[in-house]
C-alpha cells in the first residue's frame, strides 16, 4: 500500500486518467499492432487506441504498477513478457488465454509496447 498527500494521489490521478501516447520507436509500434491483431484488445483497455475490452485489466498505465499479475511479479520488460508468454505457469488459474504459442519476438514486441505504457 502507498499512502501520498492529497495534492501528490491527485496529481497521480490525473496522470492515470489520460490516454496514452503514440509509440516512438520501431518495436513499440510493432508491440501495438501485435496488442489489435492477437486479440488482447478484446480484452483489456487502453485509453487513446482502440482497446476496448472490459473482461481484463485496463492497462492504459500498465507500466507505472510496481507489480502486474495480482502482485505475482515485479513490473519489467522481461516479466511482462514472461505473463505475456507463460500466464499459467506463473500464477494457475488465472483467467487470462495462454499465448505460450507466440513468437519470442512478438512475446518481446508486446512486452515493449506495454512497458511503454506508464
Amino acid at each position: 500500500m502507498i499512502a501520498e498527500p492529497v495534492e501528490r494521489f491527485d496529481a497521480w490521478l490525473a496522470r492515470q486518467r489520460q490516454p496514452v501516447s503514440a509509440p516512438v520507436d520501431e518495436p513499440v509500434h510493432r508491440g501495438r499492432e501485435h496488442f489489435s491483431r492477437i486479440g488482447c484488445a478484446d480484452c483489456h483497455t487502453i485509453r487513446g487506441t482502440p482497446a476496448r475490452g472490459d473482461e481484463g485489466p485496463d492497462l492504459t498505465h500498465v507500466a507505472s504498477r510496481r507489480t502486474i499479475a495480482a502482485g505475482t511479479l515485479p513490473m519489467s520488460r522481461e516479466n511482462l513478457a514472461r505473463w505475456i508468454s507463460a500466464s499459467q505457469r506463473v500464477k494457475p488459474g488465472n483467467r487470462m488465454e495462454d499465448f505460450s504459442h507466440l513468437d519470442d519476438v512478438v512475446v518481446r514486441d508486446l512486452a515493449a509496447y506495454l512497458h511503454s505504457l506508464e
